[in-house]
């Protein structure tokens, strides 16, 4: 596809100039993956959309063949074409990618580098992991906040950012430029390792790049919404604004929120299943495990796969 037609693409998902995407291949786990993360954003009226990273998957989108749910598809070569040509080879679509193994590096490249094509084609962006569930539309509580340019979940209790939630606005000048950064250093591959992925390599960027200060274990522990820093960053086009909101694991939990989420601190909005041991079926078990009072389960899906919405 061409920027023509990826356009038309988001346009045709873009809600009040807002696209909800992820990006993601299609291994048997990560099918379940799809249709229980459609399944989420069916029921809050969200317009799900998957960046395909391989010419298979996007073709079973095409045709309905993953979950009961409609799911759009964007799919172009150029994204990997991007990376050397030994990240290429390496990358092997639709199998379990173990972590820190350049199959793995491939494929978490492809997250900034698709958060960089929406936001250059001119669409407001939120990213969704293909782990994450929803336990309220994260929307309204993103909106109340427009003086953040960017706003990104954490990665509890360690200092750090996570890239399971990203939210971002075209209409700050830093934003772009920042997410092009973010990209390009992506693809440069200058580690390999499982401390070495694209949100390991944003807290990094945005630390030496932007004087972003760690927030704490306690002060997540104790932040209601958001830390908000205004930074000014480093960028190829000079320095420039960004104002980031780091979102409070409270209501933005992770693997390891659960404690507060069940001492119910604030409402919850999202639950990212991670933390997880890196084998086949276990983002399953702990979306299924996890149960946020007056919603159930976040695995949506009924026994046969469908989703009952």
């Amino acid at each position: 596809m061409d920027d023509s037609e990826i356009k038309l693409v988001l346009e045709s998902h873009a809600q009040n100039g807002l696209v909800t995407i992820c990006g993601t291949d299609s291994s048997p786990e990560f099918q379940e993956l799809i249709a229980n993360y459609a399944c989420n954003l069916k029921q809050f009226g969200m317009c799900p959309l998957i960046w395909s990273l391989d010419e298979a998957t996007h073709q079973k989108l095409l045709g309905g063949n993953i979950g009961n749910v409609p799911i759009g598809s964007i799919y172009s070569d150029k994204l990997m074409l991007q990376q050397d040509s030994s990240m290429q080879s390496s990358f092997k679509a639709n199998q379990f990618k173990e972590s820190g193994s350049d199959a793995y590096m491939a494929a978490v490249a492809f997250k900034p580098l698709v958060m960089r094509e929406v936001l250059r084609l001119g669409f407001d962006l939120l990213w969704l992991d293909i782990d994450v569930a929803l336990a309220s539309d994260p929307r309204p509580w993103l909106a109340k906040h427009p003086q953040a340019t960017v706003a990104i979940s954490m990665n509890y209790p360690n200092p750090m950012v996570n890239s399971g939630v990203v939210y971002a606005r075209t209409g700050g000048s830093g934003t772009l430029p920042l997410f092009t950064a973010w990209a390009e250093k992506a693809i440069r591959h200058e580690c390999k390792a499982i401390n070495c992925g694209d949100q390991e390599m944003f807290q990094q960027f945005m630390e030496d790049g932007c004087n972003m200060q760690q927030v704490s274990h306690i002060d997540q522990t104790e932040m209601q919404y958001a830390v908000r820093q205004k930074l000014t960053c480093n960028l190829t086009k000079g320095s420039l604004p960004v104002v980031l909101d780091s979102l409070s694991p409270r209501m933005f939990c992770d693997g390891r929120s659960g404690n507060m989420i069940k001492a119910r601190l604030a409402p919850v909005v999202t639950y990212h299943a991670n933390y997880g041991k890196p084998r086949p079926g276990v983002k399953k078990q702990q979306l299924s495990k996890m149960h946020i009072t007056g919603l159930g389960s976040m695995w949506k899906l009924d026994g046969r796969g469908n989703c009952p919405h």
